[in-house]
């Protein structure tokens, strides 16, 4: 496979994501969606792992747990990965990746090196603490890849950059 048959399944990915959070924003109503952020991964060091995060965070009046006030459906994206290794997603209070950690999720890794992760946060209230995600494997937490958060608001309509 080569990268422009890459780049190109990446757009289709990403193209189809951006519609299906759109479909599940109209669903929800603007009362229910508080925002939908999303961290493009830059690679560090010249590791060659890419990717994106989204974020999409909503309302959820039918949990009975008072300590649980809100949801965020997390999906990513990666690719540059090696299927052999592990690899973890962290949420960090630093704009470099550094900083106070949270663990957003596992990589799923398929033989091409391409990865997912997918999750539902239940214990995370506020994304807007949040300045970056990185990507880093998991057995030796080595930085691989790191991403700004980027925050749509929808009271404001634009995306907050930090």
């Amino acid at each position: 496979m080569t990268k422009k048959h890459i780049l190109w399944i990446g757009v289709v990915i990403i193209s189809l994501l951006v519609f299906v959070l759109g479909d599940v924003a109209n669903s929800l109503g603007d009362d229910d969606l508080t925002l939908v952020a999303r961290a493009k991964f830059i690679p560090v060091d010249g590791s060659g792992v890419q990717g994106t995060i989204f974020f999409l965070q909503w309302d959820d009046d039918d949990i009975d747990d008072d300590d649980i006030e809100e949801e965020i459906g997390v999906f990513g994206i990666s690719w540059g990965l090696d299927p052999a290794r592990g690899f973890i997603s962290l949420l960090n209070n630093a704009p470099d990746c550094m900083g106070d950690e949270v663990l957003l999720g596992i990589w799923t890794v398929g033989p091409r090196g391409f990865g997912v992760l997918s999750a539902i946060l239940d214990d995370i209230t506020d994304l807007a603490d949040v300045e970056s995600v990185s990507l880093r494997q998991a057995d030796d937490d080595a930085l691989l890849a790191c991403g700004m958060l980027e925050i749509f608001d929808f009271d404001q309509a634009r995306i907050r950059r930090r």
